[in-house]
């Protein structure tokens, strides 16, 4: 009998802006460990003692899908070395703003690009070490508090740290301490409340594949219900990019990633991140096998 592994977006990784009704979410769900799941057994006729020939079972198809291959990433070294994007002649940077190396010239491939085609991006955000993380959170937090505190409604601590968990990632968590991940928007775009334009949007879903980048969290539904939140542990985010190499983002891209009745989502890259791994340290880059999930299946909430 065969085994599915069926991987789940294993780890928080997610940091970016925005807001969410505090309505909608009431408890932080944990992400998944991936789980095997055995599919029954076809069904086989039993002998009889009669002389009547007992029909033969025919095994219904199943709607479980084909594990995808996916390569995890291109060989990285454990300690990153990061640029100052800048000084490397990356458009729409500021000083300091930092990625590792082997990012570095995809990201400005992709910039380039899209500004031919008429898309001039400012990187909002690129590395952010682990102080930097506990201070952007933070500012989530007491951002919910105030909002809540403004509407007549006042929340807890602890309410607010489980809004800004819904779009924001608590220090070792991030993506962005890997060195890998950039907020990419719109040139002068606010610095809360602001969008991501249709055309834009979908330029950088159908672009940023061919310079190795994929989107983290993609807007998913299932049965025209939204599950974003749910299956990766984060609302949507379609300005925050992760540098995933060329041949594994084509690999997702092509196996539809970005379909939004797609439950297939980029790995999570093994790694430690916390005040003394600062950026992660990268443990594996190994490949990986991701399958999307049969709508059939329900997707478990951790308590």
């Amino acid at each position: 009998m065969k085994f599915l592994l069926v991987a789940l977006c294993g780890l928080g990784l997610l940091v970016g802006c925005g807001t969410v009704s505090q309505a909608a979410i009431t408890d932080r769900q944990v992400p998944l460990q991936p789980v095997l799941i055995a599919p029954s057994a076809t069904p086989t006729p039993k002998p009889t003692r009669t002389s009547v020939p007992t029909p033969t079972l025919t095994p219904r198809p199943t709607n479980t899908p084909t594990p995808i291959a996916v390569p995890l990433l291109p060989t990285l070294d454990p300690e990153a070395e990061l640029l100052d994007l800048r000084l490397a002649g990356v458009r729409g940077s500021r000083s300091g703003q930092l990625l590792r190396r082997e990012a570095v010239a995809d990201l400005k491939a992709l910039i380039d690009a899209a500004r031919r085609d008429g898309f001039v991006l400012e990187i909002r955000s690129a590395y952010r070490s682990y102080a930097e993380q506990a201070s952007t959170f933070e500012g989530w937090v007491q951002y919910e508090l105030s909002s809540a505190a403004q509407t007549g409604k006042p929340i807890s601590r602890k309410q607010a740290i489980a809004y800004a968990a819904t779009y924001s990632a608590k220090p070792g968590t991030s993506e962005h301490q890997t060195g890998l991940t950039v907020d990419l928007l719109p040139q002068g775009a606010p610095e809360i409340g602001f969008r991501i334009p249709d055309p834009l949007k979908d330029w950088l879903n159908a672009n940023a594949y061919k310079y190795g980048w994929v989107q983290s969290y993609p807007i998913k539904y299932r049965d025209g219900e939204l599950i974003t939140y749910e299956l990766m542990g984060y609302t949507s985010e379609p300005w925050h990019w992760r540098w995933q190499g060329r041949d594994s983002a084509k690999s997702l891209y092509d196996q539809g990633y970005l379909d939004t009745d797609s439950l297939l989502v980029p790995p999570t890259l093994p790694r430690i991140c916390d005040a003394e791994h600062d950026p992660c340290m990268i443990l594996s880059a190994a490949p990986a096998k991701l399958v999307a999930i049969p709508t059939s299946t329900p997707i478990a909430v951790a308590e």
